[in-house]
């Protein structure tokens, strides 16, 4: 997330925007923006959380509009046409790529490119084939492949509605690894990311466990968490350097190592040698990493 009060400005465009979905009105959209610009002003703890500026800037504004969630319809209509696309994917196949986990993310990466909010089917579907069907510019799934057989279990930490539908086969694909994975969602609406709600839209499996960090979750940050999911986050005697949040790519990912064993120790710091690019900008005390599965093709 970028720094406060950076954010600002991206917050406050995102509120007209949460107007506009609500009402036609331009009267109610100077309104709205003015209520939070105003409270922002009297009561905005700019050296907090970017998250916190988010999630009061959208408090304000729902309170405003008097709606729980002005983007309900938007949201179950971006998990309808992603449905739609994962079962042509399935159905005829237009990625050359046959490793389950690397065609996995593959969708997973298209899905988080592309706004379901802003393009029709049609024009979303034609573009995740030509996504899958090109070479990334960047692919580091050997990586991940390899973490993975270093862990008994996966955190999924989603994005937007739409998206958390083609993150699926990848939940699917770790699953099948023997993977314990949890998917983290918001607890509340909030903007246009996913919540339970989603998650049911998208048909996930039962092996795939829904859980949520007890907040309306625009970046997930520790601190906020409930003590519940901090417990999930932490997985016993993780010792912290095991796990990362890949985020801007594919779909984000906390890994826990297995608990330890009899002449299995583990140093302190991080084993697998990662370092983390964008410092405290979504798990607080996790190595961070932007782009991590590939980049986008230029």
């Amino acid at each position: 997330m970028r720094p406060i009060p950076d954010c600002v400005p991206d917050a406050l465009a995102m509120i007209i925007a949460t107007a506009r979905a609500v009402s036609d009105d331009g009267f109610i959209h100077q309104k709205v923006l003015l209520k939070v610009m105003g409270t922002l002003a009297e009561e905005g703890e700019l050296d907090s959380h970017p998250a916190d500026v988010y999630l009061q800037c959208w408090i304000i504004a729902c309170r405003a509009l008097g709606v729980r969630d002005p983007y309900e319809n938007e949201k179950a209509r971006s998990d309808k046409t992603a449905l739609g696309i994962l079962r042509f994917l399935q159905e005829n196949s237009p990625c050359p790529e046959t490793d389950p986990l690397r065609l996995a993310l593959r969708i997973s990466l298209a899905g988080n490119m592309l706004d379901f909010s802003g393009l029709g089917r049609g024009d979303i579907q034609e573009e995740v084939v030509r996504l899958l069907q090109e070479s990334p510019a960047h692919d580091d799934s050997e990586l991940l492949a390899s973490a993975l057989e270093k862990t008994d279990s996966v955190m999924l930490v989603t994005s937007r509605a739409g998206e958390i539908v083609l993150d699926r086969p990848l939940a699917e694909a770790m699953a099948a690894m023997g993977k314990k994975v949890h998917l983290v969602v918001s607890a509340k609406p909030i903007f246009l990311m996913a919540t339970e709600k989603d998650a049911e839209n998208a048909a996930y499996p039962e092996a795939v466990e829904v859980v949520n960090p007890g907040t309306a979750m625009y970046g997930l940050v520790q601190e906020r968490a409930s003590s519940e999911f901090r417990g999930l986050l932490s997985h016993g005697d993780r010792q912290g350097g095991d796990a990362f949040r890949h985020h801007g790519a594919a779909a984000r990912l906390v890994f826990h190592p297995p608990r330890q064993r009899a002449g299995n120790r583990r140093a302190p710091g991080n084993p697998l040698g990662f370092r983390g690019d964008c410092e405290d900008a979504g798990v607080g005390g996790v190595e961070h990493f932007r782009k991590f599965v590939a980049r986008s093709v230029a």
